[in-house]
């Protein structure tokens, strides 16, 4: 068995470069990829996140977009469970929202507090689908790389 002389500044051990390739800079289009994917299961996650964790089996009722006191406005909806309205609060812009409008809500019937909002904004899925992209283009880009 041959051993790296440590004392060599080359890595050359019987005439073979064993450092060769190992501190070759990144790609610029395999950096660009790695960033895409990452940025993009960021995004997904995140997109799970924001949607509460939904599961099979929850409950959607109508709830109400209630603005609060304040200047921010404090946004909110109120849903019914039962004999009681409980509120959840949204995890988006609300720039353009108008009280009294109805939206969809998604309970767990098991913990009614706990609820997501269930619009397409709302529940996560425009930044899921937006990390969705990400990772596609890193990953085409990473296939665009390895196969040229």
């Amino acid at each position: 068995m041959t051993y790296l002389d440590p004392t060599s500044q080359t890595g050359l051990v019987n005439g073979i470069d064993h450092y060769a390739g190992l501190m070759d800079p990144l790609p610029p289009l395999v950096f660009i990829a790695l960033v895409s994917i990452a940025l993009g299961v960021i995004a997904v996650l995140w997109g799970i996140r924001a949607g509460g964790g939904r599961r099979s089996g929850w409950v959607t009722v109508t709830g109400r977009w209630i603005r609060g006191r304040g200047i921010a406005g404090d946004w909110r909806v109120e849903y019914p469970v039962e004999d009681r309205v409980l509120t959840v609060h949204p995890h988006r812009d609300t720039s353009r929202l108008r009280a009294n409008v109805p939206v969809q809500v998604a309970y767990d019937p098991s913990r009614p507090s706990r609820a997501v909002i269930d619009t397409f904004m709302h529940n996560g899925g425009f930044i899921k689908l937006l990390g969705g992209i990400f990772v596609a283009v890193g990953l085409v880009l990473l296939a665009i790389f390895f196969v040229a």
